[in-house]
């Protein structure tokens, strides 16, 4: 995901433009500590990184989540079924997790309710149809970094800026206010 924005400079007297230009913002990737909180450091990729225990009222949910973990998408944290590398990866949904977990469909619902409640897992849709569900990266993450659409799904309340080096947090929030403006402005339009 990019922002193009662009920048007018005018004369206030005379309303002529001085410059027409455009810029296109990239969107960024910040380090996602990996280890326990307090000086943790960053790690190089691994598959799968754990950092919390989400706590499952229902023992047979670990293991259904262990079985979406095996199918996460690299820095998405998307549960995906992995494509031939030209093609898209496929979104698992409701069904799928039936086949995968071998249970019922009301199983399978109880799962993500309490994934969902607990903010563990998120649906996500795109124009009324599943983009797929996301993982927390506090409970798992396919690589070291995540992108800034996982830290709007996750982080509203603060809770991945502890994972995230300060720095590297302080350009994410600017990236996420650039963005924010730029949704307003074409809004308006």
């Amino acid at each position: 995901m990019s922002i193009k924005k662009d920048i007018l400079i005018y004369d206030e007297e005379t309303g002529v433009i001085l410059k027409d230009s455009s810029v296109v913002i990239e969107d960024i990737k910040v380090s996602f500590k990996i280890g326990s909180r307090s000086g943790a450091k960053q790690s190089r990729y691994s598959k799968v990184f754990h950092l919390e225990d989400p706590k499952f009222e229902v023992s047979s949910f670990y293991s259904y989540f262990y079985k979406c973990l095996l199918h996460l998408e690299m820095s998405s944290n998307r549960i995906v079924f992995h494509t031939h590398i030209s093609e898209p990866n496929k979104p698992i949904d409701e069904a799928d997790m039936e086949t995968l977990f071998q249970c019922s469909d009301k199983t399978v619902k109880k799962f993500i309710n309490f994934c969902i409640n607990k903010n563990i897992m998120a649906r996500i849709d795109k124009n009324g149809k599943l983009f797929g569900y996301v993982i927390n990266p506090i409970y798992a993450l396919n690589g070291n970094r995540i992108t800034s659409n996982l830290y709007l799904i996750f982080g509203e309340n603060g809770e991945l800026d502890d994972y995230i080096p300060k720095r590297e947090l302080s350009m994410l929030k600017q990236y996420l206010k650039i963005k924010q403006f730029e949704e307003k402005i074409f809004k308006l339009k």
